[in-house]
C-alpha cells in the first residue's frame, strides 16, 4: 500500500463517500447487527440531502491512499463525531484514529471542550480505547428496525 494522505473533503467526493459508507457496513459490522438493520443503516447512503448537508456543513476528513478514498471521518457544528468509516481493506492500520486526531485537534484548535459520538457496537471498543467514555446506551428506531448504539464523550 502506497502512503496513506489525509485531507478536507469536498463535493466531489460525494460519491466514494456514500460508496466507502456502504461497503464498511456490509462488510464489517455484519458479526454485530442482522441483516435487516445493516440494509437499513446501508439505505442511508441513498438520502442524498443528508450527504449534501454532511459535505456542505461538517468538518469532513478523508483518508485516500492510489487517488481513492479508504477512510473518512466527519465532525458537525455540535462537535459530534458524525460519521466515521474506513473500507474493510485497511482496517487496523491506524487509519480511523488518524482520522479522529485530526477531527480532535480542529475541535480543540476551536476551544471546543467536549466531543460527542454516537457509535455503533462495532466501533464501541474503537472510541473506548481513544479514551472516550460511555454515557449511555441507546435504542434507536428507523422505520420498523431498532438499532442499539452508545452515545460517547471525551473531554479535551
Amino acid at each position: 500500500m502506497k502512503k496513506v494522505q489525509y485531507r478536507s473533503g469536498n463535493k466531489d467526493d460525494l460519491f466514494q463517500l456514500q460508496k466507502l459508507f456502504v461497503e464498511s457496513i456490509l462488510n464489517i459490522c455484519s458479526k454485530d447487527y442482522t441483516e435487516a438493520q445493516i440494509k437499513k443503516w446501508a439505505s442511508g447512503s441513498k438520502d442524498e440531502k443528508r450527504w449534501e448537508e454532511i459535505i456542505s456543513q461538517q468538518l469532513v476528513i478523508v483518508a485516500e491512499s492510489n487517488q481513492s478514498i479508504i477512510g473518512f471521518g466527519t465532525l458537525d457544528r455540535q462537535n459530534c463525531i458524525d460519521l466515521l468509516y474506513v473500507s474493510s481493506k485497511y482496517l487496523r492500520l491506524g487509519i480511523a484514529k488518524q482520522i479522529c486526531l485530526r477531527l480532535e485537534k480542529d475541535a480543540i484548535d476551536r476551544d471546543v471542550k467536549k466531543l460527542v459520538s454516537h457509535v455503533s457496537i462495532t466501533a464501541r471498543p474503537f472510541f473506548e480505547s481513544l479514551g472516550f467514555d460511555l454515557v449511555r446506551e441507546n435504542l434507536i428506531k428507523r422505520d420498523d428496525v431498532e438499532f442499539k448504539n452508545y452515545t460517547f464523550e471525551k473531554n479535551l
